[in-house]
């Protein structure tokens, strides 16, 4: 069971910096797999559950940002109880701060 949560962070740690870029492979997760968003204030147990709060998340985050990133702060693993947790951050530019600024050329300062 370790050398399964030792594989399961790997794959993790390449592919959530791109889970707002490119489609996500679901089928990494297990079918009792829980997700707690604390931006949307969303606790979800099950597989088809946690696809549909990422696609919820991933439409919102589309519609406020014109340009995205997401960036892992921690990836931990807790052998314990045989879980990964991950702390992330959305990094972007406000769609409604592109169109108020758009005269200004460079616009770092306008990322949040």
């Amino acid at each position: 069971m370790e050398e399964h949560l030792a594989v399961m962070y790997e794959r993790l740690r390449q592919e959530l910096p791109n889970l707002f870029l490119h489609s996500h492979d679901y089928t990494l997760y297990s079918s009792d797999v829980e997700f707690i968003n604390e931006i949307l204030n969303m606790r979800t147990k099950g597989r088809t559950w946690y696809i549909l709060s990422l696609t919820l998340c991933r439409f919102l985050a589309w519609n406020y940002f014109a340009q995205l990133r997401l960036e892992i702060l921690q990836l931990t693993r807790h052998p314990e109880n045989w879980t990964l947790q991950a702390r992330w951050r959305l990094v972007g530019l406000p769609i409604h701060l592109l169109f108020l600024r758009f005269y200004k050329r460079d616009k770092e300062e306008l990322y949040r």
